[in-house]
């Protein structure tokens, strides 16, 4: 009884989080691809020569793609962004892919104009 209570708690606590994970989802994914559009002056940021991706971003953004495609609709740069997942871009803040140090080092940042701290916190 009490494993079901446990599991049903966390299903309650998983629900309340789920709508505030959403919006923070499409907020970070808008600003953003809103900060790398005006970084590198094109919709499909990603395409710049400067930019150097890491090989696993590049296969989710081809597979973000094919996913569109296959549904028989042209894969334009706004429905790849929407496609990819927010750890996409969760990645591109983060160190393990050292973003840091490539050419995108402090362009993603400047899309968070009120955040005052370094950018592991970020």
């Amino acid at each position: 009884m009490v494993a079901l209570r446990l599991h049903c708690w966390n299903t309650e606590i998983s629900e309340a989080f789920y709508g505030p994970l959403q919006y923070l989802e499409v907020s970070m994914r808008s600003v953003l691809t809103s900060r790398l559009i005006t970084m590198f002056g094109r919709a499909d940021w990603w395409a710049h020569p400067r930019i150097d991706l890491t090989y696993g971003a590049r296969q989710r953004i081809s597979e973000a793609a094919q996913q569109i495609q296959r549904t028989g609709l042209p894969a334009d740069p706004q429905l790849i962004t929407e496609e990819l997942s927010f750890g996409f871009y969760v990645s591109l803040l983060g160190r393990g892919n050292n973003y840091d140090q490539r050419p995108m080092a402090t362009g993603p940042i400047p899309a968070f104009p009120h955040f005052r701290g370094p950018r592991r916190e970020l």
